[in-house]
């Protein structure tokens, strides 16, 4: 008998391997029973709101489910006297759909009394799973939670699968085993690593600041920036994110950069006819057309010799019809002063202090009075939150797990967003994220405040209380942050200056 039951175990063993875990009493063990199904299984989400059943949008197709965990104990007498006593758990199951496979499985043992029964269990679970859940065409979970959950472990699945198999890569013609290739999730095409890291790391040293193309000549898919990251140094990936952010905000509608090759600074276009921009930082007047000194009203092909005088005449001052975006302006400056990742890690501090104090629950129904609100009620929403900060915090909910929260895409959208509203003082939001900044900074003992005018962050590595904002040009008190004409007025003015 216990011949027997030591057998099963080790025939178990030997099928499973690291999918049972026999105890040290060796007559109780842990069995994970591994769900792949013969065919591709939709699975949304849905769930109970003012005592209706809600049926979100977002599907995905799985052939794997997260496992069945059963728990057996195997008592003096198994089997042919004491039947196997055992209980189920699983992370994605409703506590009914546990009831109903346990019936089963008593059902199975009651119809084998006196026989081994470990493997029948495993079996009867792994080929009736989605009759036993009643389950025909898509399986429903209660919580965005689980089906993560879900995708996370059938992907998981899907690349052991793939891993374990012999693929050819494309590039050098080598058969390899999938473990040593880099699969692109927007087009299924898969390279190994030597020969995609190579070609990424080319792509970055040559400069482009475009996103990389997939190696495959016929497709017209981008290498994912999480790729990029994992096969080149970290030298090459903080350039090439460098890169890809500086054309994004160089890209937007009236972003124009300082062409002087040492300075290089985000410059505002202050007329249009003649099409003229400055630099704040070393005061350059360019034409925005050919990137040359101001040239006035003469084309740029007949003025080719370079002038720096500022033609002033016919200006048309840009901001009376269009107001700048004061945040849009800081965050500009931030990522030139700090980098991209430093910004979005401060930007995400802030987006947690906004958004961080709703539960679960007021998360969901954020999302869906959002979503089906009228132009009107998402002004409000806009009014309340700041439509770029939002949006930003929606794009982060679904699949955070999934997602890292530096993602440049989102960053990007959000800058966008940000750049098209229309307010000229700082927003509430930036004022938290300044705080942020202040605060950080504080501890990492740097002498770091914002300008008194643009807000832009100025460090002061010594000297007197006189300073200057490179990025506005005021002149104002490092000791009161006010300018020196107020400065000069108030008690703090009165110290020799």
């Amino acid at each position: 008998m216990a011949d027997e039951l030591h057998d099963e175990l080790e025939v178990l063993v030997a099928i499973m391997e690291d999918d049972i875990k026999i105890h040290d009493d060796n007559i109780s063990a842990d069995i994970n029973i591994v769900l792949k199904l013969d065919d591709p299984l939709k699975v949304g989400v849905s769930y109970l709101e003012a005592q209706m059943l809600v049926k979100a949008e977002d599907e995905i197709m799985v052939r794997y489910l997260p496992p069945i965990i059963l728990r057996v104990s195997l008592p003096e007498g198994y089997p042919e006297k004491s039947p196997p006593e055992f209980t189920i758990d699983n992370s994605w199951m409703t506590d009914e759909d546990k009831k109903l496979i346990t019936e089963s499985l008593i059902k199975v043992r009651d119809d084998n009394i006196g026989q081994v029964i470990l493997y029948d269990w495993i079996t009867h679970i792994q080929d009736n799973v989605l009759n036993l859940l009643k389950i025909s065409d898509k399986l429903y979970v209660d919580s965005d939670e689980k089906l993560n959950l879900i995708e996370e472990y059938n992907n998981c699945m899907l690349r052991k699968e793939y891993d374990s198999a012999i693929h050819k890569c494309e590039i050098c013609l080598t058969d390899l085993l999938g473990k040593q290739f880099e699969v692109l999730s927007s087009c299924s095409h898969a390279f190994c690593h030597s020969c995609l890291g190579q070609y990424c790391e080319t792509h970055i040293k040559d400069g482009s600041s475009r996103t990389i193309d997939c190696p495959d000549p016929s497709c017209r898919s981008k290498v994912e920036i999480g790729v990029v990251h994992k096969l080149v140094s970290k030298e090459l990936f903080e350039k090439y994110d460098m890169n890809l952010l500086t054309f994004a905000i160089r890209s937007m509608s009236g972003s124009v950069w300082c062409p002087i090759l040492d300075c290089q600074q985000p410059a505002q276009v202050f007329s249009m006819e003649p099409h003229l921009g400055k630099c704040p930082v070393c005061l350059f007047v360019f034409c925005v057309d050919c990137n040359k000194a101001s040239h006035g009203n003469s084309t740029c092909e007949d003025h080719t010799r370079l002038r720096t005088d500022p033609v002033e005449e016919d200006v048309i001052p840009l901001e009376e019809t269009t107001p700048l975006n004061k945040d849009f302006e800081i965050f500009q400056a931030m990522v030139k002063r700090l980098g991209a990742k430093k910004t979005q890690d401060y930007l995400q501090k802030t987006i947690d202090e906004i958004f961080g104090h709703l539960s679960e629950v007021e998360q969901r129904d954020l999302v869906t009075h959002y979503i089906e609100a009228s132009p009107e009620e998402k002004e409000k929403f806009h009014a309340e939150y700041g439509k770029a900060y939002l949006q930003y915090f929606l794009s982060g909910l679904r699949g955070t797990r999934r997602r890292t929260n530096y993602s440049l895409t989102r960053f990007t959208e959000f800058l966008l967003t940000l750049e098209n509203e229309k307010h000229r003082s700082p927003s509430h939001q930036m004022g938290q994220l300044l705080k942020h900044l202040e605060i950080t900074t504080f501890a990492h003992g740097l002498c770091l405040q914002p300008c008194p005018s643009c807000f832009v962050p100025i460090e002061k590595n010594g000297g007197c209380h006189h300073m200057s904002c490179t990025n506005c040009g005021v002149h104002f008190c490092w000791d009161c942050m006010q300018t020196m004409e107020i400065c000069s007025e108030s008690q703090c003015g009165s110290r020799d200056s």
